[in-house]
């Protein structure tokens, strides 16, 4: 099967002010329904499948027919991706918001379209999950259809399918082909991590993952904003995330093993995110780097600011931006540190540089700020490299995935894009190729 083009049917039911803002900040891959009232929702809800559905409390007769429809439509769909806007944010606290469904509470008074559409593109359940092939077992009998993605021409094939037992032929097909990581359809995750079992690669990683998601949904969600006890338990929430991820990269027999088969091979907020805090592990070790899990949380939440940057900014490759743009895109670290704040999270001078400083280049020639050298803090260094180490290693569609030790030599020249530019700090390169890259071909 082919690829499926990122697009979504949306289900708005809302008043004309804010369909206005959301019918220009959605692209052409959106299909915008709308609904001005509570009858005609349901009607839509029961007739056509929604990827999103946004419920305005101001085209909504009561605070329990909003809560109403936002917990039938996730019954409905557990898939569905729900926001509310709302007036009185203390009337959808605790115990209240979590039962009626709703993914994400947004201030209608204060109703920002980028954080919207942004929480909505990261949050979105996708497709397809990610399989580690190293978790499959000679004799496994897969309970589900498992596929095989092509990138040259953007395709699902089916590796294995439901009932068939994995035998040696498959696993001499995944080691001639190079290929580490199977796919399920969504729906079927559950069950083939039911019979993986919870321990294997597959199911922890999927556990990190939707805990990162919950955690995504905590800060987006502003009724959390201003709360000290809530914004303690985001950070205590990150670090036990970051430390949970270096629990499972030591689960792998060496780096090298880990490299081969723990990131996500498909770019996505999500995937991009966790993919980060895991290269911070392998790297921050690497250097003998003190405040691991800082760094890591750091890195996970580091571009969360991109929900306050424009939507037509954020759709166009970084290369194509004009200053303006540019400067408005390299404004995330900064507003992702205010999101961090409103939340009452604890911000170290680790977690600090890591939002400030991912961009700055050694050289000088980084942005925002200019900074060079040792002006630029080791952890905001690292997390730079690691960042742009998952650019190199993950999928593109179109072009062969590059290996662990290809994607290291792509780094490095990247490194050196020019005679005497410097984008790394070249001392953690060192330590870094050192330690992991020193026995690859050309390191």
């Amino acid at each position: 099967m082919k690829a499926p083009p990122w697009s979504q049917r949306v289900l708005l039911v809302a008043e004309s002010d804010i369909e206005r803002q959301l019918a220009t900040a959605f692209g052409a891959n959106t299909q915008l329904v709308v609904c001005r009232q509570f009858e005609d929702a349901v009607a839509a809800l029961d007739r056509d499948h929604f990827h999103v559905m946004i419920i305005d409390e101001d085209a909504i007769d009561s605070t329990e027919q909003m809560f109403e429809l936002s917990q039938y439509s996730s019954q409905l769909n557990h898939r569905l991706t729900i926001i509310l806007a709302v007036r009185d944010a203390g009337l959808w606290e605790g115990e209240f918001a979590r039962k009626c469904g709703a993914s994400l509470i947004m201030n209608r008074a204060e109703f920002s379209t980028n954080r919207a559409v942004y929480a909505i593109r990261a949050l979105r359940k996708r497709t397809f999950r990610t399989v580690l092939g190293s978790d499959l077992a000679p004799g496994f009998v897969t309970p589900v259809n498992l596929y095989h993605y092509l990138p040259m021409n953007n395709h699902y094939v089916v590796f294995l399918r439901a009932g068939e037992a994995y035998e040696s032929t498959h696993a001499a097909r995944l080691r001639a082909g190079e290929i580490v990581n199977l796919y399920a359809l969504e729906r079927d995750n559950e069950r083939l991590i039911q019979v993986l079992g919870s321990r294997s690669h597959t199911a922890c990683l999927a556990s990190l993952r939707e805990r990162f998601r919950d955690l995504l949904v905590r800060i987006f969600d502003f009724s959390t904003d201003d709360k000290p006890h809530l914004g303690q338990v985001l950070f205590s929430d990150g670090l036990a995330i970051a430390r949970d991820l270096e629990v499972f990269s030591v689960g792998f027999s060496s780096s090298s093993d880990f490299l081969v088969h723990a990131p996500y091979p498909r770019w996505s907020a999500i995937a991009h995110s966790m993919n980060c805090g895991l290269f911070s592990i392998l790297f921050a070790k690497a250097c003998g780097m003190q405040k691991v899990e800082e760094i890591v949380f750091g890195a996970i939440v580091q571009n969360i600011g991109f929900c306050e940057v424009r939507q037509d900014v954020l759709r166009k490759p970084e290369h194509e931006l004009d200053p303006d743009e540019l400067h408005e895109y390299m404004r995330h670290g900064e507003l992702g540190l205010g999101i961090l704040r409103r939340k009452c999270v604890p911000v170290s001078k680790v977690l600090e540089s890591v939002f400030l400083q991912h961009h700055e280049h050694y050289d000088g020639f980084g942005r925002p700020a200019g900074l060079s050298g040792d002006q630029i803090s080791q952890e905001a260094a690292l997390v730079s490299i690691a960042a742009s180490y998952d650019h190199f290693r993950s999928i593109v569609p179109g072009t062969r995935r590059h290996g662990p030790h290809e994607a290291w030599q792509a780094l490095k020249q990247h490194h050196l894009r020019s005679a005497g530019a410097m984008k790394f700090n070249p001392a953690l390169l060192k330590r870094i190729g050192d330690a992991i890259f020193s026995n690859s071909p050309g390191a």
